[in-house]
């Protein structure tokens, strides 16, 4: 379908607002980052410790944390789950510095473990500094990749990092490609594959933006949002799709789908800041609507996309 890839499938204002995209678009990652850790018992010290952050108690939350490690120092996934609290609540220097010293103690981990560490630090330090260039952040995504070279989410993970801070976009467009083809291929082997094969086709439409091919963005753009699972994602993960889809829009000139896709991310939320400036430019500076819903769900994913088609209030299914 013209530029968007073709891949053997297991099924079928400013120009922009750079520096605000930075600091929302790595949701995907993170998101995708810490799925297999939701899906996993959440020790009853992480549960307090999100407790502690909730109130913005950084102190007892950090006590918490040294407690526990201190009877396992050396546990992975106890050091990831505290970083997907830490991300889940903005606290993402306190993240960075306990992720920071898994590398240490976890260093006689298997690659893949330590892939997973570095993929952590890595999203977690494109929250702290997002104003690019986000040298650190790269480089743990490097290191994740070197670790674990074939897999989708290190692949998707460092090729988003470069296309958005204008690094080797060839490169990026190939280091996507790739995740995308494995991720297909292995969507039906764990419970977030659907998720993710949508969040690194997402990632595809990007640098297809960020290289100046916005018609090869809508239809990346608009499959991701096709495939998007029931369920699957959050209205913070789902406002930043049309966010990039209403910019993408705007781009090629297709004004009145770049204003509905707009209009759907400021659905989900209404303080978005991204999607308000894009929606300023798009309507001459006038002050967005505080939409009054959001859609239910994303349409019906097996419908196929070759004109875009974004649910509004009226007609989401």
């Amino acid at each position: 379908m013209g530029p968007y890839p073709q891949y053997k499938s297991s099924g079928a204002g400013r120009d922009l607002i750079v520096t605000l995209c930075l600091i929302t678009l790595i949701l995907f990652f993170g998101w995708v980052a810490f799925s297999n850790i939701r899906q996993n018992q959440i020790p009853p010290v992480v549960r307090d410790a999100s407790a502690a952050l909730k109130k913005k108690d950084v102190a007892k939350a950090r006590a918490l944390f040294d407690a526990e490690l201190k009877a396992q120092p050396d546990n992975p996934l106890l050091y990831r789950q505290i970083g997907a609290v830490s991300y889940q609540f903005k606290q993402y220097a306190l993240g960075v510095e306990y992720l920071r010293r898994s590398l240490q103690a976890c260093k006689d981990q298997p690659k893949s473990v330590r892939a997973e560490l570095y993929h952590t630090l890595a999203t977690l330090l494109a929250e702290a500094d997002p104003a690019p260039p986000q040298s650190e952040a790269i480089d743990a995504a490097e290191r994740a990749l070197e670790l674990a070279p074939e897999d989708p989410g290190m692949l998707n993970l460092l090729g988003y990092l470069l296309a958005d801070n204008n690094l080797e976009l060839d490169r990026a467009q190939d280091l996507i490609t790739k995740a995308l083809k494995l991720a297909e291929d292995q969507k039906n082997e764990s419970p977030s594959g659907p998720a993710l094969v949508s969040a690194i086709e997402d990632s595809y439409g990007w640098v297809l933006y960020r290289k100046g091919n916005y018609a090869g963005a809508i239809d990346a753009l608009t499959h991701a949002i096709a495939d998007i699972p029931e369920g699957g994602l959050t209205g913070d993960d789902l406002k930043v799709y049309y966010y990039h889809l209403g910019a993408a829009c705007r781009k090629a000139g297709r004004q009145e789908e770049a204003l509905r896709a707009i209009k759907t991310a400021l659905q989900y939320d209404p303080d978005y800041a991204p999607a308000k400036a894009e929606q300023a430019v798009l309507t001459g500076g006038t002050a967005p609507r505080a939409p009054q819903k959001a859609p239910s769900s994303p349409r019906d994913k097996n419908a196929p996309p070759p004109s875009l088609t974004v649910p509004t209030p009226d007609d989401a299914t």
